[in-house]
């Protein structure tokens, strides 16, 4: 009776050791579940956006953006671009001001939108200051391969 009870708990104890053993996790299968690596040289900022008004030049405020570069990404949120610049003065110029956009690395497209307020947002085609008078804002969404960006500054039309 005592070899048979010994024997049980051999089994008992081979069973248990085997079914653990069974459940681990294998080098190839922990290689997968392991996060991938990021540079840590990576910059999840979208470029910079400088707009050149006639001779002057400003930095556009970004809003939201999603970035992601190097295995890692981000997803930041922001006011509305009324709000962003609700403590930035106007850059003023004329209707006559040609206005340019200086990204620091070139979008593959954008669109523009005017932002009467936060309930009435205009898109255009291209920054016409003759068709505007007082303070103006102004949104530019960019598109890159990595994301995309929002971007903000505001004139006032003389």
């Amino acid at each position: 009776m005592l070899f048979h009870k010994g024997l049980s708990v051999y089994l008992v104890m081979s069973c248990i050791i085997l079914v653990l053993s069974g459940c681990g996790v294998n080098d190839s299968q922990a290689s997968d579940n392991q996060e991938p690596k990021v540079n840590p040289e990576t910059n999840l900022e979208p470029p910079q956006l400088t707009v050149k008004l006639g001779g002057e030049s400003l930095k556009a405020k970004r809003g939201v953006y999603s970035w992601s570069e190097g295995g890692a990404g981000i997803e930041a949120s922001s006011e509305d671009p009324i709000n962003i610049l609700k403590s930035s003065d106007p850059h003023p110029v004329n209707q006559e001001t040609v206005i340019k956009l200086d990204f620091e690395s070139e979008p593959d497209d954008y669109e523009v939108k005017i932002w009467h307020d936060p309930g009435l947002i205009e898109r255009v085609l291209d920054f016409d200051l003759s068709l505007q008078q007082g303070e103006v804002v102004y949104e530019v969404l960019a598109h890159w391969p990595q994301g995309k960006a929002s971007y903000a500054f505001k004139v006032l039309v003389e």
